[in-house]
This record gives structure tokens, C-alpha cells and sequence, in this order.
């Protein structure tokens, strides 16, 4: 039998936290040994989701803190203090910063079994002011490892500054404040960045900290009224990591930020810009840490005005202070690039693991080999090879075919018709292809089919059964009692609750591998609700064919139908169900129209017409509205539109029309129901409005409609985020590395001699 597998819970406040861990994670989260759950704030909302997707954190399991609470795990990891753990074996703590408040970390700090210290500094703070004993067993001193990149010198700077658009030969300048209305930014940030644009040379980066996005922590929307400054020379960055930033400056301005004590490293000027409320606060009581922070080993400025001085006297000797920083770094940071590999000994040691070796820490770093070709049999729970889940597996096995591994496919239909879709799937390249009705009437019959398959089955000698929803799961559990499948996976797309007991019964089969689910929302209903184990689930988002969606063209659609360019053009694609909201589409768009009287709405599906064309007569909407049916033209369809909208209001797990309309770069409005707000991140790549309320679908269209610069911005947000994460390659890539994890496991299992 395989090892149990060690559960790690991480929690985070910010996707700071996620930087200040992710060397870590990077390893722990490609050892088979390790399953890592990830809970946490984002802007005072609980949702770790969102602290992964800022940070391009894959592989781990998303659990509410309700969950967390009660996750049975061997270790908690954080670097922000919360004792959340209380069902974890160990808890570890590592630190986000190097400054110390002891008044209100005492407290926190006592809590865990294992305290990893950035450096000598941390610890002699701790005895002074009686927190913890010097030598207390419970400290390791680690150092930062997420500076031990920056330390050896790893980032390449030509580079970040091209990225950031900093001009050849200028010196580029970084800000970065803390987050509190204490801070400086508050203090004097705006009218010192307006002396900055004044000092064309010199190019000046703003790195906000995280909260400072956060409108329940501010006053003031420091992101907006940045971007909105006429400044040539002075821009912000949403990059969540600030190391790969002072890699690249010449010189920081700092307050109390980390960034200050963390840029003593690079041995660079550091320019304080003081912020005399700051050290009076209640944050930092009576013990505002005036040792660290640049005040010693920088100029402080204490006038906006000063700041262009304060540059030039920077840039013309730079080694002003450098004693003093050097001392100070020393002081603060132990181990300076060896950081990460000290902190992952004592993480692996107190999961009672043997800590990786130097070389399976390079292999874990490396990306991985996709690993030989395997034959692989997809089974459909679809009649066809039309719509939804039929072409998420046609888009599947398209790409696998690409990448190598030979591919069959079983489709749920009569056995003579299996002539209607074999020549599609033979020019895809698939090596078999067959129709068994697997829902059947009577007893024998079904048996009789069951023996049919095992049959065909045994003939093709397959490494992994991937099965497409519960129909064509039981179908292949029932068929292939007592046969031997290497690995067997099933993807789950929805967010319902399990349908029956028998659909109950399968998914939780001990025969059954791996359950794919489409979102994370899926996954949550699987172990949340269907108390399904974490490690037998995996987040692959459905794909879309990418080149299909790489140059569609939205002439042909607005022609058939009379639409001119100028014409603003809403879009809702899906079938006519009462689950998919056209009902409530259609009355938000009536409201739409009394103020944009010109905009015309195209819903693209089938089903039912009915209701909805006495709707339509009913709220006097007319020609406004146009049926063009089932189109296998989707592309072209989205490029045509000004806007696609989504009015789901159960059930989903990831609209996939969502996904597409965001893949060819077309806005987006959508309720906020199961997945959608995995891709649509309201404000940011759409519009997110809740379920079942039209006044807010007909604000957010109708604000669509009259912003098509910014929603257009918000797209291309939203198309380079599917581009990253649903794209058929990258589909069909996470995929193919699922299978050959099982089928190593597996192995690995096996006893030898």
C-alpha cells in the first residue's frame, strides 16, 4: 500500500502571504506525498480562490474557512499569525516581515509548536521584551526565502524594467507604501509623486500594498486616482510580487514597509518618507520599530518637497549609508539565499517526512516530463457530438491525440449508428470508435451490452477509462466489475447535489480514481456536500479550442441579421432552459432599452420557444430581439457581439459560454452563480451581478453598453486569464500529468520481490 498522503492547510490574508510562502508551496505542491488545502481572506471576503488566482497558485485544494476549521490535517502553515489550525497536528508559523510589534504578536506567536525566524534581529526582540526565551526550542532561525533569489542575484533586471516600460539609461525609482491611513502614502504620497513627475529623469514605479485595493480598509481608491494622473514618467503596477520590482530599481521609497528592511539586501538607497501618525497609532502602539525600516540606513523625508533633492543626492552617491545597510541586512536576514531550502528541512521534519534531498528539490523546482505516450479511452454519457459535455471531450481528445497518446471513444448510442460520428472522430486521429446504449430497457438487455463492452474493452488494452458524467461512470463500473483499469477518472461539471443513490454510490467508488472537476466551485459541493475525499478531486477548467478562437470574424452574424456596426449588440448563448435565465435576461434588457433604445439582443440556442417569444410580445421588445438557433459557428458568434451576457441562475459549474466569449475577447456581464466568478472577476475581467435580480442585470448592461472602452479593457483582462488557464493546451497538459500521477502511484504501490 501507498503512504498517506500528508495534508498541509495553508492560510492566507493576502496573496502577500502567498508570496512570502511561495518557495515553499513551489515544492510542496509537486511532492505526491503532500496534499495542500488553501483557505483565506481576499479584501475582507472569504476566498482563497481569489488569493490564487492573483498569485498563479495551481495544484492546491480550495476550503472555506468554515472547512478549514474543520480539516483534519498534519500541518498549518501561515505567515500571518492566524490561529486557525485547531485540527492540525503542527502548526508552523513563518514570518511576512522583519519588524516587530510586541505588544499584539505575543500572544499569537505562542500559539504555534514551530516559529521560523527571518533572522537574529527577530529573535533578540522576542527575549527583550519577554515574548519568548532566546533559546527557546521552538525557534528555528530560516531566514526570507522569498528574497533568496534577489540575494544570489537571479532576476534578470533589463528585463522587469522592459516590462514595466521604464525607459533605457533611467534610473527607475520605487514607491512602496504600507496599506494603513496612517501611512505615507496618505501622508503626503500624492503631492510627493507630483514632485516625481516633475524630475523627467528619473522613471517611478508605485507598488500598493495589497489592502490598499481593499475599499472596506480605505477611504480613498488609491488604484483609480493614480491611473487617472496625467503623469509620463510615473505609473502602477498590479504585479502582486514586489521582489522582481527592487530587483529592478535603483532606489526605494519606503515608510514602514517591509520592502525598506528587504532592500537592505540589494545595498541600494533607500529614501524613508517619514509619517509621524504612523508611529502613533494603536497598530503600533509604543513600540514602533524606528531600528529598522531604511530610518537609519537612508534619508528621511519629511516634506513632500524634499523628495527631488533627496533623488539626486541618491543617485550621486549611492553608497551614502552602505555601512549602515549592510549591518543592518546582516542583522535582519539569516542565511541570505539559502533560505528556502532551511525552511522546507524544518516543514518536511515536523510532518514527520524525510526532508527532499538538494536534487529532488531542483526536480521539483524543474517542470515535469509529460512521460510516454499512453492509450487512453474516453467514454461519453452524450448520444452525440454536438453541445456541451460531448465537446469538451471532443476538445480533450483532439488534444491529447496531438500530444502523442492514442485515444478512443465510446459515445452512449445504438451501435448501428456509430457510422454518424466515426468519421469525424477518425479524422481527429482516434484509433477507436463505438456506440454503446447504455441506459438500455430491461434487465438482460443491459447485461447483454455490459458483456459488449467488457469485451470491445479487453481488445484495447487501455492505460486510463476517463468517463464522461454519472450515465457513462455507472455504465463503466457496472461493465468492468473484476476487470483490471490502471486508472479510471470522471469528470464532474456541475454543482448539483447527487442525483440519485446509485450516482452516490459510483462517485464515491473505491474503484474510481480521480474526480475531475471543472471549477473549483464543483469541487467544494463534492467535499463539502458529498463528502468526497479532497485528494480524489482535481480542478481542470474545460477548455476551448484555440484555434477556432484565435481570428473569428462577427461580420457574418450581424449581416444575416441586419445589425449594423455601429448597432450596440447583447449576445446570451446556451439552450433554452429555465435553469440558463433568459426569462430574466429579457426583462433586464426591456429596461436597457428605455434608455438605449438602439441596442439589440441575439440569443443563440435551442429548445423552447415559446415562452419566451410570448415574453418578448409581452414586455413590447419586437424586432429587438432575434432567435439564431443552434449555431456551430460560436466563435464568430462572440466576435460579434458587444457584450455576452449570462443570466444562470443554478447549477453551473463553469459557464463554458463565459469562457469562450472571454477567449475571443468579447465583454462580459454574468450572475454570480457556482463557477462564473472563477473567470469573472467583477470589475477586473466583467460584470458579476447576484442571481435572480433584474435591477442588477439591467444596471450592469446597461453600464456595458455605455463603457465599451472599459469593458473592453476588462475583457482583455478576462482573455488573457482563459488564454493561462483554459485553453485546450493547457486543458489536455493538466490532464495528461493527472494520468500519469495515478499511474505512477499506482506502480509505486505495487509489491515488489
Amino acid at each position: 500500500m501507498s503512504e498517506r498522503k500528508r495534508r498541509v492547510l495553508i492560510w492566507a490574508s493576502s496573496p502577500m502571504n502567498i508570496v512570502v510562502l511561495r518557495p515553499i508551496l513551489d515544492v510542496l505542491r509537486h511532492d505526491r506525498r503532500i496534499s495542500l488545502f488553501l483557505t483565506g481572506k481576499y479584501h475582507g471576503e472569504d476566498n482563497p480562490l481569489a488569493i490564487a488566482r492573483e498569485t498563479g497558485l495551481t495544484g492546491l485544494h480550495m476550503v472555506s474557512l468554515d472547512q478549514a476549521k474543520k480539516l483534519p490535517a498534519d500541518l498549518f502553515l501561515t505567515a500571518d499569525r492566524k490561529r486557525l489550525g485547531h485540527g492540525c497536528k503542527r502548526k508552523v508559523l513563518m514570518f511576512h516581515g522583519v519588524s516587530f510589534k510586541g505588544r499584539s504578536i505575543t500572544p499569537k506567536v505562542k500559539w504555534f509548536d514551530r516559529i521560523l525566524l527571518v533572522g537574529p534581529y527577530q529573535r533578540r526582540k522576542f527575549a527583550e521584551t519577554g515574548a519568548l526565551r532566546e533559546d527557546d526550542p521552538r525557534f528555528e532561525l530560516i531566514g526570507m526565502p522569498k528574497l533568496d533569489r534577489l540575494a544570489r542575484g537571479e532576476f534578470d533586471r533589463d528585463q522587469i524594467r522592459a516590462e514595466l516600460g521604464v525607459p533605457d539609461g533611467k534610473p527607475m525609482v520605487l514607491y512602496a507604501p504600507t496599506w494603513t491611513e496612517q501611512s505615507s502614502l496618505y501622508h503626503m504620497g500624492e503631492p510627493m509623486l507630483e514632485e516625481l513627475a516633475r524630475m523627467p529623469e528619473v522613471h517611478v514605479v508605485v507598488k500598493l500594498h495589497d489592502h490598499l485595493y481593499d475599499m472596506s480598509r480605505n477611504s480613498i481608491d488609491w488604484a483609480a486616482r493614480l491611473t487617472s494622473k496625467p503623469w509620463d514618467n510615473v505609473r502602477l503596477t498590479r504585479l502582486g510580487d514586489i521582489v522582481p520590482l527592487m530587483a529592478a530599481a535603483d532606489i526605494l521609497i519606503s515608510d514602514a514597509s517591509s520592502a525598506a528592511n528587504e532592500f537592505t539586501l540589494l545595498d541600494r538607497p533607500i529614501l524613508f518618507a517619514d509619517a509621524p501618525e504612523l508611529w502613533r497609532g494603536e497598530r503600533y502602539g509604543s513600540t514602533a520599530d524606528l531600528d529598522t525600516w531604511g530610518r537609519k540606513g537612508g534619508i528621511v523625508i519629511e516634506r513632500p518637497a524634499d523628495v527631488r533633492a533627496a533623488i539626486r543626492r541618491s543617485l550621486e552617491n549611492p553608497a551614502e549609508f552602505s555601512a549602515i545597510r549592510r549591518q543592518i541586512a546582516a542583522d535582519l536576514f539569516a542565511y541570505p539565499g539559502e533560505s528556502t531550502g532551511r525552511a522546507i528541512q524544518a516543514i518536511y521534519r515536523e510532518m514527520g517526512l524525510e526532508p527532499p534531498s538538494a536534487a529532488e528539490l531542483e526536480r521539483a523546482r524543474s517542470p515535469r516530463p509529460a512521460g510516454p505516450p499512453l492509450n487512453i479511452l474516453h467514454v461519453a454519457s452524450h448520444g452525440d457530438i454536438t453541445r456541451g459535455g460531448a465537446v469538451q471531450m471532443l476538445t480533450i481528445v483532439r488534444q491529447l491525440i496531438r500530444r502523442g497518446h492514442r485515444v478512443s471513444v465510446v459515445l452512449n448510442n445504438a451501435p448501428e449508428n456509430v457510422g454518424r460520428f466515426e468519421p469525424r472522430l477518425r479524422e481527429l486521429g482516434a484509433a477507436r470508435v463505438a456506440c454503446f446504449p447504455m441506459q438500455a430497457d430491461g434487465v438482460l438487455k443491459r447485461l447483454r451490452i455490459q458483456r459488449q463492452f467488457r469485451k470491445w474493452y479487453r481488445e484495447g488494452n487501455y492505460d486510463v477509462v476517463h468517463t464522461h458524467r454519472q450515465e457513462a461512470l455507472g455504465f463503466v463500473l457496472r461493465a468492468l466489475k473484476g476487470e483490471r483499469v490502471p486508472a479510471l477518472l470522471t469528470n464532474r461539471g456541475t454543482t448539483y447535489r447527487f442525483a440519485s443513490a446509485a450516482d452516490r454510490k459510483a462517485y464515491h467508488s473505491p474503484r474510481l480514481d480521480r474526480i475531475i472537476a471543472v471549477a473549483h466551485a464543483v469541487e467544494a459541493v463534492l467535499v463539502r456536500e458529498e463528502r468526497i475525499e479532497p485528494e480524489r478531486v482535481s480542478v481542470v477548467y474545460g477548455g476551448f479550442d484555440t484555434e477556432a478562437y484565435a481570428r473569428p470574424s462577427g461580420a457574418a452574424l450581424r449581416a444575416e441579421f441586419g445589425i449594423a456596426d455601429e448597432t450596440s449588440l447583447v449576445g446570451c448563448i446556451g439552450a433554452f432552459h429555465k435553469k440558463k435565465g433568459h426569462g430574466l435576461l429579457l426583462e433586464a434588457f426591456a429596461r436597457v432599452r428605455r434608455d438605449l433604445p438602439q441596442a439589440r439582443l441575439v440569443l443563440v440556442g435551442d429548445g423552447n420557444r415559446g415562452p419566451l417569444e410570448r415574453k418578448i410580445e409581452r414586455l413590447g421588445l419586437g424586432d429587438a430581439v432575434s432567435f439564431a438557433g443552434f449555431r456551430r459557428d460560436i466563435p464568430d458568434v462572440l466576435a460579434a457581439l458587444d457584450l455576452s451576457v449570462n443570466t444562470s441562475t443554478e447549477g453551473e459549474g463553469l459557464t463554458g459560454a463565459l469562457r469562450e466569449s472571454l477567449a475571443v475577447g468579447t465583454p462580459v456581464v454574468a450572475t454570480d452563480v457556482s463557477g462564473n466568478r472563477e473567470i469573472v472577476i467583477d470589475g477586473v475581467t466583467g460584470r458579476l451581478v447576484p442571481v435572480n435580480d433584474v435591477d442588477a442585470a439591467a444596471e450592469a448592461i446597461g453600464w456595458a453598453l455605455r463603457h465599451p472602452e472599459t469593458m473592453r479593457a476588462m475583457a482583455a483582462e478576462g482573455q488573457r486569464l482563459v488564454w493561462n488557464q483554459c485553453a485546450d493546451t493547457v486543458q489536455a497538459e493538466r490532464l495528461e500529468a493527472i494520468y500519469h500521477e495515478i499511474l505512477e502511484t499506482k506502480r509505486e504501490s505495487q509489491p515488489t520481490g
